[in-house]
């Protein structure tokens, strides 16, 4: 990826630039497994619904869209949404979810269409667009980076090396006087090393144990933490027991010292049970994110529309699915196609996640990520990237 997205992007309202208000003509493709709930059966479809997640996923994702297609038209941007099925079966294998994919292309008239928001899965993801590659359609990928380069994917999701690389680059513009202290695993010498190059005085600490990387003694870090100065711990492994160890230890020392605990890639392991949420808290935890996974007075204002709507609060998809089909929509409505869009190097946010897509050798790909921290209350804050002149900043090399 290009870095100037990272770097120097500013916030874009793109309601303000609408010009084109023709209407839209927009495919959703989701599996939603409809023919597993045919039957004329509450308890079954009940049953469906309990025990398959990708059709409760698809049916939170639909009504999210739902919603942007209304907010759209209220902005006087009205639009033809074309719903289908995928089917999608995780033991059918690639080539057969595949085949349904092409059959439900080339049964349709997708020429037609604007764009296409899914699948979801990132295999039909890279089927549909190479099946709509030659019509020079857009295929947005609404969950996965996981799909392969074409001229028409657009990934909204931003891929995990863009959030680290947006980590370090938070740590280079904010790290300046800070006491900075590395933990990495074997796996993740090369993002020590960056880190080092960014600040030579920087200490780093090898963790311990049989077979490696399992925990630190209290000395490995005792002498590297410092009096009279903020205390950086950047963290990179996916290793429960070394997380564990090392946050533990820290929660010991926050009394005595200022510390901030970081990581540039915050995976699945930290929603561990033998994470305690609590110490991060204590220790003011630093992470990348795809989403402002904070309570701010937009994503209030958005669940309290989804509940007056539908009755519940909204998902993590339902909010994502509005997010992304009303930037979608906006952005056709700001140009005269998808690509044509002229808005690189600046960002437009809306209730949880914000978008910047740059271009990569093939297609392009979001790199807007939220920068999030623990907060008082166990509450999650989205943290500004400090303004300095990009100039001054190095750049961070793949």
């Amino acid at each position: 990826l290009e870095e100037k997205g990272v770097l120097a992007s500013q916030e874009s309202n793109l309601a303000n630039e609408l010009n084109n208000f023709s209407v839209k003509n927009v495919a959703l493709m989701l599996p939603f497994n409809l023919k597993q709930t045919e039957i004329d059966s509450a308890d079954i479809r009940k049953n469906v619904l309990k025990s398959d997640r990708l059709t409760r996923i698809s049916l939170d994702f639909y009504s999210g869209a739902l919603m942007a297609v209304d907010s759209a038209k209220a902005q006087g941007i009205s639009s033809n949404l074309y719903i289908y099925d995928t089917e999608y079966s995780r033991t059918a294998g690639d080539a057969t979810n595949g085949r349904k994919i092409e059959n439900i292309i080339r049964s349709n008239n997708f020429q037609k269409m604007d764009v296409v928001v899914g699948p979801l899965m990132g295999s039909n993801v890279d089927r549909a667009a190479a099946e709509l590659r030659g019509n020079n359609v857009p295929v947005i990928s609404p969950l996965s980076d996981n799909v392969r380069q074409s001229a028409n994917i657009f990934k909204s999701r931003p891929a995990d090396e863009t959030m680290r690389k947006t980590m370090l680059h938070y740590i280079e513009r904010a790290g300046a006087g800070k006491n900075i202290i590395i933990v990495a695993d074997s796996k993740n010498y090369q993002t020590r090393d960056k880190i080092k190059s960014l600040f030579p005085s920087a200490h780093v600490v090898t963790p311990r144990g049989d077979g490696g990387d399992n925990f630190i003694y209290a000395n490995d870090v005792n002498g590297k933490l410092e009096d009279g100065r903020e205390n950086w711990i950047i963290l990179e492994t996916d290793k429960i027991p070394l997380i564990s160890s090392v946050i533990t230890y820290l929660n010991t020392q926050r009394d005595k010292k200022n510390i901030t605990l970081m990581t540039t890639l915050k995976g699945n392991v930290y929603d561990s049970d033998d994470i305690s949420n609590m110490v991060l808290m204590n220790l003011n935890f630093h992470f990348p994110s795809i989403s402002n996974e904070g309570l701010t007075a937009k994503s209030e204002s958005f669940a309290k529309r989804y509940k007056s709507r539908y009755g519940v609060t909204p998902s993590t998809y339902a909010t994502r699915a509005f997010d992304v089909t009303y930037d979608v929509l906006l952005r056709l409505a700001a140009a005269e196609n998808l690509y044509a869009v002229d808005l690189e190097g600046k960002v437009s946010e809306y209730v949880e996640n914000k978008f910047n897509y740059v271009p990569e050798t093939f297609g392009y790909a979001n790199d807007a990520v939220y920068i999030m921290r623990y907060g008082k209350d166990l509450t999650l804050e989205a943290v500004p990237m400090p303004v300095e002149d990009p100039s001054a900043i190095q750049t961070i090399k793949n």
